[in-house]
């Protein structure tokens, strides 16, 4: 989500405290109890370093492009015409699909190699945004000691009622005034000093933030939309291009997630991610009401003419939007349980489909 970017000077409050829950609104679930994978909160240094995994194993490649200024267009001229990618990646996947059935390997594990690899890649691209976000924004900080344990607890719930178990999610504070709040694949999720400032001791409201970043990642946002770009024949140019064709693949679709970064997310997929969102920190104990309040601070914020506000101008911050999340908000507090989260949709790297 490209919640707002306005240049303005601001420290974080000295004054916090955890925000009173909403009475009745159910007590955060601990993650061994969801069952879910731990989320990392590390020093800067340790987020930095760049995870190990299945696909990384497979491929070997390094994560950033070598300098030479490649561009989207170059990769898919690389790639081929639609037709010849379209047709390369088919059969690429036909023959897998034929090993995979020589070798009896049953569909379920099938999958789930497939899975991984298509995880590994996604972490790899949230590895290359991650570098250029803090390029841009300023480097990685942490807030005085109570502070970031307020932070890093509300981040935990949220993050305790996510379903992907095949990431961890590691939350990153970045040093800069501008009010942002964003994720890139892989499970990065971003804070800017300059919105928690704004956000105060609001409880509520960053878990509400939170939830609508997570979700975007849950969703896979990111993914799809890349798929939907390159095309089919990305999968072809990772499996069995050389390894100056394989850092374009993962420079292009950095690229194409830094772009969705500054100028945001489809209607559509920001109505999802405030949906599921919303329901997320209301799983973890929060008041969904939090998410209302922080669209109200963006119109005040808009209303003071404040420069920078991106946000705003790129996607606004429609009325209907804003009823949406309060008749969400107040559904779920009527409700006596949980209501069902969305379901995980099946989202194929390619964008075919989804």
């Amino acid at each position: 989500m490209h919640l707002a970017i306005l240049r303005l000077e601001t420290t974080a409050p000295s004054h916090l405290c955890a925000g009173d829950r909403l009475p009745g609104c159910p007590r955060p679930y601990a993650a061994q109890q969801q069952g879910a994978r731990p989320s990392t909160l590390s020093a800067p240094q340790e987020i930095a370093r760049a995870p190990q995994n299945t696909w990384q194993q497979l491929v070997r490649s390094p994560i950033r492009a070598a300098a030479g200024g490649e561009t989207v267009r170059s990769v898919r001229q690389g790639l081929g015409a639609p037709g010849q990618r379209r047709l390369a990646a088919l059969l690429v996947l036909l023959g897998c699909l034929g090993i995979l059935v020589l070798l009896h390997v049953p569909p379920a594990s099938a999958q789930s190699i497939f899975d991984d690899m298509l995880s590994g890649f996604e972490v790899m691209i949230g590895q290359s945004v991650y570098a250029d976000v803090v390029a841009e924004y300023g480097p990685p900080i942490r807030l005085p000691a109570a502070r970031q344990q307020w932070v890093e607890r509300i981040f935990n719930d949220v993050v305790a009622q996510a379903r992907r178990k095949d990431i961890t999610y590691q939350l990153t504070i970045l040093d800069s005034p501008v009010v942002n709040a964003f994720a890139a694949p892989g499970g990065y999720i971003f804070l800017t000093r300059g919105i928690l400032a704004h956000i105060g001791d609001d409880a509520d409201a960053l878990a509400n933030v939170l939830g609508h970043e997570i979700a975007h990642v849950e969703q896979k946002h990111g993914m799809s939309t890349i798929g939907r770009q390159l095309g089919l024949g990305l999968i072809f140019q990772l499996l069995f291009g050389n390894q100056r064709e394989r850092n374009e693949a993962i420079y292009s679709a950095a690229v194409i997630v830094t772009q969705l970064m500054r100028l945001g997310w489809s209607r559509e997929q920001e109505h999802e991610s405030d949906d599921l969102g919303q329901r997320l920190a209301f799983a973890a104990g929060y008041d969904p009401m939090g998410m209302v309040r922080f669209f109200e601070l963006l119109r005040e914020l808009e209303g003071e003419e404040v420069p920078f506000l991106e946000f705003l101008r790129t996607h606004p911050l429609t009325s209907e939007r804003i009823a949406r999340a309060r008749a969400r908000a107040e559904e779920l507090r009527r409700s006596s349980a949980h209501l069902p989260l969305l379901p995980m949709p099946a989202v194929a790297l390619a964008g075919v489909g989804g």
